[in-house]
């Protein structure tokens, strides 16, 4: 019972209250709506009663200007004001009473005539006197020898009318003001049985007001004294207040618009009143209706149902819910045999994500089955790192393949910096092998002839020799030319037929993808790697290709300049040698001295000459065999910042990187007995920034043939 108690509590009063709140919510809602509605209306409503009053005051304007400009236009008024001034007044007075008095019965205007400096002549009914505060807009009239409206206090009442010159002659000789009180023209409004009007001045003094019948005037105009909202409520009343501007856009008056809302609130009471019943009356019924279906299907199944689960939890053996007929109940019975077998297997599933295998399958009982989902994400979280920690291995294997790769033909070009073709076969027979490639040649450009620059192939490798193949491509031509040209690398897996063919001892094949990359060093090209291969190159693969062609690039143009320097060192040493020759016998034949004088000075000037040439190419410098340093040329101070007397007896080894110190007194024992030899090496300027340089070091004999100094030329890289 105390179950069934409780479930009637909480399940049949909430709704109850429920219920009872939205009925009470809705009837304020609805009540505010309408309220809403009605004012909504009377807004509407005002602005329609605005546009009206102003339509209707510019018909008055339109009927007084049509009144002044005909009275202005009469021939008698014109020669009155222009010859017979003392007589205009008796003038006027006949011209009304027999020529126009149907202005005064149709138009029910007040007429008034003046001279050109504001003296009064004639009124039909009220005299309208203009004071030095307004007496301008007549000033205006005849300066400007225009029409002027005017709207304001003259003569102690508000007034609305048309001021119009009478000319004569190009000259105004009279002035003719059409009017008409602001009351009689309010008077005039149109207004519905439900509305009154109320006219006041600046100090809230009545000028006019509607007949208010059965309305206490006097409290009405006490609240309107003290509103200063546009607009506001009074007893039964909604209350516009418009603001009405004079000739010169001043406040000279408020006019007050008065609805009654008795109706509207008559019925806004009903609606309510109604509503209410009606509202309280489905409550009753539905709540009696509610409490009923809610007891039989819902509270009794349920506390069958308790007394049967307690049982099942002490471990008793119950029948079936026979007497559940409810279909929810019956969900609810498969549920529980359903989340007894689902734990089941979520038990299984998480023994087996334990000991590492994520294959096993496994459905949560559904989209909100916290622990299901959770251990799917689990699952999927541990493959996911799985394949993460797979895929970096990957990574971290590429990275160390490029390293290594890296460092292996660094020491490569390192050890080969001095013949073109012995490094080109051994960077190509290497770089097959490491890419995976089963072909490969280099391209190196020849520009001897500057006319008609080529790329020679000078080293090809495949199946694992060395193959002996002349090919020259010009620049531009094919791919290989094309490469060149673009200084951009080219990679095709659409390898057309007979592009290349690749030849072996079981037949020919035509390879899968190539690869070509240009040998370049800031810009400048100086050949083309050609690789061709029976599967794809990796992104990594070419990447490593594209890197290792600017170390190759760099190689080539500092092993050209060797060469080059080599060549001119040779022959250096050479006229040195001659002229050596030369002197001994000089010494031998005194009769040859002149001839041998003059030969020995035209190659000194070559020599010169030549030595000349390097200083304005390289950095050069003279290094006795203490390893100081007894010249540098020019080159030399620009570019390592040192005076010629900063340089001079500075130790060379102290402008060598400290990691290279073994390295170059390798290298300088080498050069001191007699062997010429070269490196790179980071070169130390003043500032303390290293040059990475390829340095050339030469000995210089004695006549004896022994080492009395060394020169060092400097070729920068970077």
């Amino acid at each position: 019972m105390k179950l069934e108690k409780a479930l009637q509590y909480r399940i049949i009063v909430p709704p109850f209250f429920l219920f009872l709140i939205v009925v009470v919510i809705s009837i304020i809602i609805g009540g505010n709506f309408f309220h809403s509605q009605i004012n909504n209306r009377y807004i509407k409503q005002f602005h329609n009663e605005l546009l009206r009053r102003q339509a209707y005051e510019k018909r008055t304007l339109d009927n007084m200007l049509n009144v002044a400009s005909l009275l202005a236009s009469k021939n008698t008024i014109k020669e009155n004001f222009s010859h017979n001034a003392l007589n205009l007044r008796d003038t006027c007075k006949i011209f009304f009473n027999k020529e126009l008095k149907y202005l005064d019965s149709n138009f029910n205007m007040d007429i008034n005539f003046y001279f050109p400096d504001g003296e009064w002549i004639y009124a039909n009914r009220d005299r309208i006197k203009f004071t030095d505060k307004n007496i301008r807009s007549l000033k205006n009239v005849v300066e400007l020898n225009q029409r002027e409206i005017i709207k304001g206090m003259y003569s102690g009442q508000l007034i609305l009318g048309v001021l119009y010159p009478v000319i004569s002659e190009n000259k105004v000789v009279g002035i003719v003001l059409v009017s008409l009180p602001f009351k009689k023209v309010v008077s005039q409004y149109y207004l519905s049985d439900n509305e009154e009007i109320i006219l006041c001045d600046n100090w809230g003094e009545i000028i006019y007001h509607s007949p208010f019948k059965g309305k206490n005037i006097k409290k009405i105009k006490a609240k309107i004294r003290t509103a200063s909202d546009s607009s506001f409520s009074f007893e039964n009343y909604k209350i516009f207040s418009i603001p009405i501007k004079g000739s010169s856009h001043e406040n000279i008056a408020k006019l007050f618009f008065f609805t009654d809302r008795t109706q509207d609130q008559i019925f806004i009471s009903e609606l309510l009143r109604y509503s209410l019943l009606f509202s309280l009356l489905a409550f009753v019924i539905g709540g009696f209706i509610y409490w009923y279906g809610m007891n039989k299907t819902v509270i009794k199944p349920i506390s069958v149902m308790r007394d049967k689960i307690l049982k099942i939890a002490k471990g008793e053996l119950v029948d079936k819910f026979t007497v559940v007929k409810n279909h929810v109940l019956k969900e609810i019975l498969d549920a529980v045999n359903i989340l007894i077998r689902n734990q089941q297997d979520t038990a299984e599933f998480a023994t087996e994500i334990g000991h590492g295998k994520f294959d096993k399958n496994f459905t949560p009982l559904s989209e909100n089955d916290i622990l299901g989902n959770a251990l799917l994400e689990m699952r999927n979280n541990l493959l996911r790192a799985k394949e993460a920690e797979g895929k970096r291995q990957q990574e971290d294997k590429q990275r160390q393949w490029m390293a290594e790769g890296l460092a292996k033909f660094g020491e490569i070009l390192r050890q080969n910096n001095d013949d073109i073709q012995k490094l080109s076969d051994e960077i190509i027979r290497e770089l097959v092998h490491y890419v995976g490639a089963v072909q490969g040649g280099i391209f190196v450009v020849n520009d001897n002839n500057k006319e008609e620059v080529v790329l020679d192939m000078i080293s090809a490798y495949a199946y694992d020799r060395k193959k002996f193949m002349e090919k020259q491509v010009k620049l531009g031509e094919g791919l290989v030319g094309t490469c060149a040209i673009e200084k951009l690398p080219i990679y095709m897996t659409d390898v057309p037929d007979n592009y290349v063919q690749i030849t072996s001892g079981l037949g020919k094949a035509n390879p899968t993808s190539i690869l070509l990359t240009p040998l370049k060093m800031e810009d400048k090209i100086f050949g083309v790697i050609e690789l061709a291969g029976f599967k794809e190159f990796e992104p990594y693969k070419r990447e490593f290709v594209e890197k290792l062609s600017e170390s190759i690039g760099a190689t080539l143009n500092a092993v050209k300049i060797n060469i080059k320097t080599s060549y001119l060192l040779e022959q250096s040493q050479q006229q040195a040698e001659e002229l050596a020759a030369q002197e001994e016998e000089m010494r031998q034949n005194m009769e040859e001295l002149q001839a041998t004088q003059e030969e020995a000075y035209r190659r000194e000037q070559e020599l010169n000459n030549i030595v000349g040439a390097i200083d304005g190419s390289f950095v050069r410098m003279e290094v006795n065999l203490e390893g100081q340093i007894i010249f540098s040329n020019k080159k030399t101070r620009e570019v390592l910042l040192f005076s010629e007397n900063e340089i001079k007896g500075k130790d060379i080894i102290t402008l060598i990187d400290s990691n290279q110190h073994t390295e170059f007194k390798t290298l300088w024992n080498s050069v001191i007995n007699g062997i010429y030899k070269g490196g790179i090496f980071n070169v130390l300027d003043k500032e303390g920034h290293f040059i990475e340089s390829y340095l050339v070091l030469s000995p210089v004999l004695n006549e004896t043939g022994n080492v009395k100094k060394v020169i060092i030329v400097q070729n920068i890289l970077i």
